[in-house]
């Protein structure tokens, strides 16, 4: 069965348990005549909406199983040969909800994670539970602020960051900007990386050898390039100790640990995966773009036919410029200070 037409018959199957009890019958029966009548998902969620809108307005619930099937076919998630895994659904939930209150993330992984487990067990004959929790507390922890970084944080972030080495400085900056694991960014050599544009791009070879593009703008990778890589061979990895050897995992892991405590961050897992949340949640925040996140985050489960996931340059202008908004108001605020400060010198100059 196509993934519309089971979605669709879904929903329908659903439709007597999530109507108004008040609504009139010739309007129940034109919503169910209509909902049957979809033939794509457009049509199927303007049905949804108009009658949202006229008395049954808990239907609109349902919008968020349309968008995890778009967001599967946009995927590529083979979903006809295979049964959706907890790791795909999960990476969804988190996008799809990311700006949602609690109970709200809750009521809506509880709706997708019923459907899958029932497309899994009728398509593929799958009886196994996906096993997400429907712990309100769970989620809370999952997707708040302990998972990412505040607005606040960052602001105190990129004004502490300049003070730090160049070799930490440009490393934040790398796992901040483009969202890629630790592991990736130590994998990366100087013939993984060319300039173009006014970007920096990077090849990331990512989990089961899968390929894509990420980038960042040159003015925060420029002055390490000059002064680190450019005299590199084309093999040797671009981050290095002082005695030419491959900085590691656990140094790095140290590094952010350390630098959060000294800022007063305190998260649930005070390491670099904070950054990559946070890449994530923001970018999907300021775009709406739900692919364009998962594409950058390199999922296993993202095209899996191409072994190379190509990004269009607009697409990686918005990623690169993801936080030009804080770095401009962190100047702005700098510069604020600095008059502040100078005038309170005149001020005290006058009256000694």
């Amino acid at each position: 069965m196509h993934l519309f037409s089971f979605c669709k018959s879904y929903i329908v199957k659903k439709f007597d348990t999530h109507v108004n009890a008040y609504a009139e019958k010739n309007i129940k029966d034109e919503c169910r005549v209509s909902l049957k009548g979809a033939i794509d998902y457009n049509i199927l969620k303007s049905v949804i909406v108009y009658y949202q809108a006229n008395q049954f307005h808990s239907i609109g619930n349902y919008m968020v199983l349309i968008n995890f099937c778009i967001y599967a076919m946009n995927c590529n998630y083979p979903y006809s040969q295979n049964s959706f895994d907890h790791e795909f659904v999960v990476d969804f939930i988190w996008i799809e909800t990311s700006n949602k209150k609690d109970t709200t993330k809750v009521f809506y992984s509880g709706l997708i994670s019923t459907f899958v487990n029932t497309y899994n067990l009728i398509i593929h004959n799958d009886n196994r539970s996906l096993g997400i929790s429907m712990s309100k507390a769970y989620y809370s922890s999952y997707y708040s602020y302990n998972q990412r970084l505040t607005d606040e944080e960052l602001y105190r972030i990129f004004l502490t960051l300049p003070s730090k080495d160049d070799n930490f400085i440009v490393m934040f900056n790398v796992l901040l900007r483009t969202g890629i694991r630790v592991s990736e960014m130590l994998s990366i050599r100087k013939k993984d990386i060319y300039n173009e544009n006014g970007l920096f791009f990077f090849k990331i070879k990512g989990k089961g050898l899968k390929y894509r593009m990420v980038a960042m703008p040159q003015n925060n990778f420029r002055p390490f390039y000059m002064s680190k890589i450019r005299s590199l061979n084309n093999d040797e990895y671009i981050f290095q100790t002082k005695k030419n050897t491959r900085i590691t995992r656990q140094f790095v892991y140290r590094g952010i640990k350390k630098f959060f405590l000294q800022l007063g961050i305190s998260k649930e897992q005070n390491g670099p995966h904070v950054l990559r949340h946070t890449f994530a949640s923001k970018l999907y925040e300021k775009h709406q773009d739900i692919i364009l996140v998962q594409e950058c985050l390199g999922h296993t489960n993202i095209e899996i036919t191409r072994k190379y996931i190509h990004l269009h340059i607009s697409n990686l202008k918005k990623i690169a410029d993801l936080y030009d908004d804080f770095c401009s108001d962190t100047l702005s605020v700098m510069f604020m200070f600095s008059i502040t400060n100078v005038i309170r010198g005149i001020i005290f100059s006058i009256f000694i």
